[in-house]
C-alpha cells in the first residue's frame, strides 16, 4: 500500500489533499493477544468467526487488531512477497480477502514511554503497529521514488486521530464523505454532459432536467478539508471539496474557463473550495478577518493513512506517520473535536454554495435556445458575485451499491481509455514503447464478470429478487456511463490483430499471450452487461451485424455466442433484425467447432420467441442446416390444448317448456399420458357461451385454454373438479385420473342449478352448484395431445 505525503504544506497554495476515501480502514475486532491465540487455535487457524466473538469496545496498548478496508471490504495483511530492493528483510503489506490465520492481525504499541501495556490508547499518541505473524513493524519506506508501506524491522510512528463518532450520528443529516446529488427545485440537477460527449465537454457542468437525476454522472462526494473529525456533521461556512463521482475531477473555479471539473493532480485547495450557506445575507454577517481564516485553513493540512471502526459507540480513526499541526477556522471547540451539531438536514435545508477564496455562488446561466429544443433542458452552471434569488439547492444522499457502482465506473473507465489509447499507439510508427497494462486489465475484467454474475438460483425467493434488483440496477448504471460502447472499443482494437503471435510482435510475448483470454472476456463481460436486462438488449441488438461479422475469429466465437444468446433469449425486437446472412454464419460455426452446445442454443432461440414459434427463421435453419447434416435441432414441444363441442345448446327462460335436467356421456378410447414432458391434458364437461372462448395461444399467464380455465366452463379430469382454473379435489371409488377405456357420465340440472359426475357408473363425491345460467350451455371436452 502507498501512501502520497506532503512534508512542506505550510502556506502552500498548491496542496492537493488526499484521496481520504481509499484510505479509510474499519476496525473490524480488538483482542487480547492471549484470546487471539486461543481463537485461532480452536478454529483451527480460521479467524473468520472472530467477527462473531467477543471484543473490547476500547482500544488498549498491547491488543491486536484487525482491519478491514472499508471501500473493497478486504483485511490489512502482512504478505509473503517482497517488492523492496533496499531492505530484503521486510514483506510487503497489502490486501486480501479473508481474514484467515495471523497475517491480517497486528498488535499496537505505545512509543512514548509515558504509555505503557494495557492503557487505553488517547487520541494524539504516537503508535507502533506489529504484524502478528511476521512480528514486524508496520513502516513506510521510499523505494525507487515511491512512497510505500511494508512490514519491515525499521519502526515508523503513526499517530491516532478520530474521524467520526458512531453513537453521536444524527439520521438524515450531512455528513463528511457522503455522496450525494444536488437538485435545484425539484426537476433540475446539477451534472455534466453524458459519455457520448468528449472528454473535454464532460469538464463542463450543467443543470439538467429529466433523468439526469437517476444517473451516475449526477453523484458528487462530500470531502471536508480538515483530516481530524473528517467524517463529522457538516456545518454551515465549513470548507470542502466536491468530487465528481464517475469522473474523479473535483468542481474548480479556473482564471480562464469560470466553473469546471478539474483533474485530481491540478486541484488544489484555493481552487476547489466551497462552502454551504443557509442564505446569502448570512455570508455577509462574516467579517473579513474570519474569512482569511477560511482561506489559511485550505493551506495546512495533514496527508494520513486512515483507520475506521464501525463498532456501535465507537470512534473512528485515522493514523498519521507524521503529526502536522493543522490549521483550522474559527469555530466552536466542540465542533472541531466531536460530530458538532447536524445542521443540513436531506432533503429539508436549502443550501446555497459558495466559492471561499473568491465569495462567488454558484448560480446558472440562461439556457441556449437550440439546445432546449433538442433535448432535455440544460443550463451552465457558473460562479457569479450576486447569481439569483433561487439559487439555493436541496441535497439527496444516494444508496451505498450506487455509489460504489459509481466508483467502480470511474476506475473501469480510466484503465479502458488507457488501454485503448495505449493500443493505439503501437500501430504509430517511430513510436515510443508502450507497456500496455495486460496483468491488469485481466484482472479487472476478471472482477467485473464476476460483479455481474446472476445470483444463485438456490436462494430464497425474496433474497433472490432483491439480488436481482440490485443487479440489473448495475447494469442500467454502466450502460448510462458508455461501458458497452467502451466494451465494443476495446474488441475493435484488438481485432485489428490477425493472431495472438501478430499481437505479440508488436505489443510483447506476455501480450500476445494474453491476447485470446482478454477477447473472450471482453465478450464475456459485454454479456454479463446484458443478461437478463430486456433494455440493455434492445439497445445492444442494433450492433448485432457488428457482433455476427466477428464470428469469423475463432479465437473468440465461444463469448460472441454467449452475447447473441443473451440477445437473442431477452429481446424479442432482435428476431426481426435477424437475416439469412447472420443464420448461415451462425451455421457455418458447427462445421469449424462441431456440435458446440452454445451454437446450437442461439439457433435454438432463433426459432422460438416467448413460446411463440418464429417460422421463418425456421424454415431458414431447416434449408440450410437439415439436408446437410445429420442433425435434428429440438427446440421445444408444448401441450397445445383444444376443445371440441356437438352444436347442442340448453337453456332456460321465464315461461319456457323446455327440458332443465341434460345428461350426456364419454367414452375415451385411448390416453398416452406423456407425450412431452408435460403430462397430457383432458377434461370432460359444460361451458357456457357468455363467455367461454379458448383458444390454442392460451395457457397461464395467456388465458383461458381448456374447460374450467375460466369462470364460464365447469370440468373434471378424474381426480378434480376444475373452474375459474382452479382445482378442487374430489373422491370416487376406484378413484384415478381419465384414463383409456373410462365412461364419463356428465349431468347438468338447470332448475337447482347444479353439475355433477359419474366416472364408469360410480358417483363423483362432489358437484358444481348455484352457478350463473344466463347464456346457453353446451357440452365440451378439451384434450392436448395423445388423447383420442
Amino acid at each position: 500500500m502507498s501512501l502520497s505525503q506532503d512534508y512542506d504544506m505550510y502556506n502552500n497554495n498548491n496542496y492537493v489533499p488526499p484521496d481520504l476515501c481509499i484510505c479509510t480502514f474499519v476496525l473490524e475486532q480488538s483482542l487480547s493477544v492471549r484470546a487471539l491465540q486461543e481463537m485461532l487455535a480452536k478454529s483451527g487457524q480460521n479467524s473468520e468467526g472472530a467477527a462473531q466473538s467477543g471484543g473490547h469496545k476500547t482500544l488498549l496498548y498491547g491488543h491486536a487488531i484487525l482491519l478491514r478496508h472499508s471501500f473493497s471490504s478486504m483485511y490489512l495483511a502482512c504478505l509473503k512477497t517482497s517488492r523492496s530492493q533496499t531492505d530484503k528483510l521486510s514483506f510487503d503489506v497489502g490486501l486480501q480477502e479473508d481474514s484467515t490465520g495471523e497475517a491480517c492481525w497486528w498488535t499496537i504499541h505505545p512509543a512514548s514511554k509515558q504509555r505503557s501495556e494495557g492503557e487505553k490508547v488517547r487520541i494524539g499518541d504516537d503508535l507502533i503497529l506489529v504484524s502478528v505473524s511476521s512480528e514486524r513493524y508496520l513502516h513506510l519506506s521510499i523505494s525507487n521514488g515511491n512512497i510505500q508501506v511494508d512490514a519491515s524491522f525499521m519502526q515508523t510512528l503513526w499517530n491516532v486521530h478520530p474521524i467520526c463518532s458512531g453513537s453521536n450520528i444524527e439520521e438524515g443529516y450531512l455528513l463528511g464523505g457522503h455522496v450525494m446529488r444536488l437538485f435545484h427545485g425539484h426537476d433540475e440537477v446539477v451534472t455534466i454532459p453524458g459519455s457520448d460527449q468528449s472528454e473535454e465537454r464532460q469538464r463542463i457542468v450543467n443543470y439538467e432536467t429529466g433523468k439526469a437525476g437517476a444517473k451516475a454522472r449526477s453523484l458528487w462526494r462530500m470531502e471536508p478539508l480538515r483530516i481530524s473529525w473528517s467524517g463529522s456533521h457538516i456545518r454551515w461556512g465549513q470548507p470542502y471539496r466536491l468530487r465528481h463521482l464517475t469522473t474523479g475531477h473535483y468542481l474548480a473555479l479556473t482564471d480562464d474557463r469560470g466553473l469546471v471539473l478539474q483533474d485530481r493532480e491540478k486541484s488544489d485547495t484555493v481552487s476547489t473550495t466551497f462552502c454551504f450557506r443557509a442564505s446569502k445575507a448570512s455570508a455577509h454577517t462574516h467579517t473579513d478577518t474570519e474569512a482569511q481564516t477560511h482561506r489559511d485553513a485550505l493551506y495546512a493540512l495533514d496527508s494520513s493513512l486512515f483507520l475506521k471502526d464501525n463498532e456501535n459507540h465507537k470512534n473512528h480513526w485515522t493514523t498519521d506517520s507524521d503529526a502536522i499541526e493543522e490549521k483550522l477556522e474559527q469555530s466552536p471547540k466542540r465542533d472541531i473535536e466531536g460530530m458538532g451539531v447536524a445542521e443540513i438536514k436531506y432533503g429539508d435545508s436549502l443550501c446555497f454554495i459558495t466559492h471561499v477564496a473568491t465569495g462567488l455562488w454558484l448560480s446558472y446561466q440562461a439556457p441556449d435556445v437550440k439546445s432546449a429544443r433538442l433535448g432535455p433542458l440544460k443550463r451552465r452552471a457558473c460562479l457569479h458575485s450576486e447569481g439569483h434569488m433561487d439559487d439555493g439547492l436541496t441535497l439527496q444522499r444516494c444508496q451505498h451499491e450506487e455509489s460504489r457502482a459509481a466508483r467502480i465506473i470511474r476506475n473501469t473507465t480510466l484503465l479502458f481509455n488507457r488501454f485503448i489509447r495505449d493500443l493505439d499507439c503501437l500501430g504509430v510508427k517511430n513510436r515510443a514503447l508502450v507497456a500496455l497494462p495486460i496483468e491488469e486489465v485481466l484482472q479487472t475484467l476478471n472482477d467485473l464478470i464476476t460483479y455481474f454474475q446472476l445470483p444463485d438460483a438456490e436462494l430464497e425467493h425474496e433474497e433472490r429478487q432483491i439480488k436481482l434488483r440490485s443487479l440489473k440496477n448495475r447494469q442500467n448504471l454502466f450502460k448510462q456511463e458508455g461501458m458497452l460502447t467502451l466494451v465494443s472499443n476495446c474488441i475493435d482494437r484488438l481485432n485489428v490483430y490477425n493472431s495472438a503471435a501478430h499481437f505479440g510482435e508488436c505489443a510483447g510475448c506476455e501480450a500476445g499471450v494474453a491476447w485470446k483470454d482478454i477477447l473472450n472476456l471482453l465478450y464475456e463481460l459485454l454479456a454479463a452487461l446484458i443478461r437478463g436486462n430486456r433494455n440493455n438488449c434492445t439497445q445492444f441488438s442494433y450492433n448485432l451485424d457488428w457482433l455476427v461479422s466477428k464470428l469469423e475469429r475463432l479465437e473468440s466465437s465461444s463469448g460472441i455466442l454467449e452475447v447473441l444468446h443473451c440477445i437473442l433469449i431477452e429481446s424479442p425486437e432482435a428476431l426481426n433484425i435477424i437475416q439469412r446472412g447472420h443464420i448461415k454464419s451462425i451455421i457455418s460455426l458447427l462445421y469449424k467447432h462441431g456440435r458446440n452446445h452454445k451454437i446450437l442454443d442461439v439457433l435454438c432461440s432463433l426459432c422460438v420467441c416467448n413460446g411463440v414459434a418464429v417460422r421463418t427463421n425456421q424454415n431458414l435453419i431447416c434449408d440450410h442446416l437439415l439436408p446437410k447434416r445429420d442433425l435434428l435441432l429440438q427446440t421445444q414441444l408444448v401441450n397445445d390444448v383444444q376443445s371440441m363441442r356437438p352444436n347442442i345448446f340448453l337453456g332456460v327462460s321465464e315461461g319456457s317448456a323446455q327440458y332443465k335436467k341434460w345428461y350426456y356421456e364419454l367414452m375415451i378410447d385411448q390416453v398416452d399420458h406423456f407425450v412431452t414432458s408435460e403430462p397430457s391434458h383432458l377434461r370432460v364437461g359444460w361451458a357456457n357461451t357468455k363467455g367461454y372462448a379458448p383458444y390454442p395461444g392460451g395457457g397461464e399467464g395467456w388465458g383461458g385454454n381448456g374447460v374450467g380455465d375460466d369462470l364460464y366452463s365447469f370440468g373434471f379430469d378424474g381426480l378434480h373438479l376444475w373452474s375459474g382454473r382452479i382445482p378442487r379435489a374430489v373422491a370416487s371409488l376406484n378413484q384415478h385420473i381419465l384414463t383409456s377405456e373410462d365412461v364419463v357420465s356428465c349431468c347438468l340440472d338447470l332448475g337447482a342449478p347444479s353439475i355433477s359426475f359419474r366416472i364408469n357408473g360410480q358417483p363423483v363425491q362432489g358437484m358444481f352448484e348455484n352457478f350463473n345460467t344466463d347464456g346457453l350451455f353446451f357440452p365440451v371436452v378439451s384434450f392436448s395431445a395423445g388423447v383420442k
